[in-house]
């Protein structure tokens, strides 16, 4: 398989916008469209879960019971509905696609709250109700598992996260491709960050030795990158929020025109350091272990890589546990 088509391709496996407010309070004045969103959805969620507490026997009761399990994966505000998915999964004759969307909740809301046993254990019983030709969805929730793991400390629960993956999906090469890729990402957790030495879109020296002393987000995306577009609005909030506190990005497109990033860049309001990733074998991505995107290294204030392929929530999570 080609690296541009494999980029690409592991640039689909995870979809889905986040839908969160995290650093926001409820007395916050929303910053953004996507906060004020955000905010919206969160009460609507914590509505419905309260009219199917009050009303458990009414007619609409199971279909308010599955918008809330939609919306709490829409939010990421899993650990909401909780409860509520293991009440679904105890009933004989559940319905295979709601029993997965509770499996689901009940696998992601348990790391939230920091239990990663309990959720392992309901992750094996989730990736057999997706379809072994398509498991970008099981994908995905490792990804978020990983993330929490790494939050965590816990690098034995990382393996368990993806050599469960493997041990489901082994025939599927692409999948296991990637998950090999961020395997060998992970292994790079702890070490130094490369000394890449690029310019950056505007010309000027850009080197990550140049940023020591602040908190750098490495960010691998692409023009055509459906989740690295998805999260441009959290990327957004996130430097908004952050930046004059010490933290500063970096990105570097798999784009092979330089026109369309500089255009790009300039029409979605991307404000940070912007660059060219190169060759796409042996560009800044080879120095990075990076071969598929959406990828991100979070560098700490000494240079070293804190953590890998953290998104939205658990992204926001690590930045402020670096910045304090």
């Amino acid at each position: 398989m080609r690296f541009r088509s494999l980029a690409v391709s592991g640039a689909l496996l995870v979809t889905g916008v986040a839908s969160v407010a995290w650093g926001q309070s409820a007395e916050t004045e929303p910053q953004s469209l996507r906060q004020l969103l955000q905010r919206q959805q969160q009460t609507a969620l914590r509505e419905l879960v309260d009219y199917v507490a009050r009303h458990p026997q009414a007619d609409d009761a199971d279909d308010a019971r599955t918008q809330v399990l939609n919306l709490a994966v829409t939010t990421e505000q899993e650990q909401l509905a909780v409860e509520l998915a293991e009440g679904l999964l105890t009933r004989p004759d559940l319905d295979p696609q709601v029993r997965g969307a509770a499996l689901r909740v009940t696998c992601l809301g348990a790391a939230r709250q920091g239990d990663l046993g309990k959720a392992l254990a309901a992750y094996t019983p989730l990736m057999r109700t997706y379809r072994v030709q398509m498991p970008f969805p099981s994908l995905e929730v490792a990804g978020t598992l990983a993330a929490r793991a790494q939050l965590a400390g816990e690098p034995d629960r990382l393996r368990e996260v993806y050599d469960a993956f493997l041990g489901v999906f082994a025939l599927n090469f692409q999948a296991t491709e990637i998950v090999e890729n961020r395997q060998a990402r992970l292994k790079m957790l702890g070490q130094p960050a490369p000394q890449v030495d690029v310019p950056g879109l505007d010309g000027q020296p850009l080197t990550l030795a140049g940023l020591r002393g602040q908190v750098v987000l490495v960010d691998f995306w692409a023009t055509n990158c459906a989740p690295c577009l998805a999260d441009l609005p959290a990327l957004r909030d996130l430097y908004r929020q952050y930046h004059e506190r010490g933290l500063e990005i970096v990105g570097y497109s798999f784009d092979d025109s330089r026109a369309t990033v500089e255009a790009f860049v300039k029409q979605q309001k991307m404000p940070w350091k912007h660059a060219m990733n190169g060759d796409p074998l042996n560009g800044v991505c080879a120095q990075f272990q990076t071969r598929s995107i959406p990828a991100t290294f979070l560098i700490d204030r000494e240079g070293k890589i804190a953590y890998v392929d953290l998104r939205r929530q658990e992204l926001q999570l690590a930045v402020e546990k670096l910045l304090k």
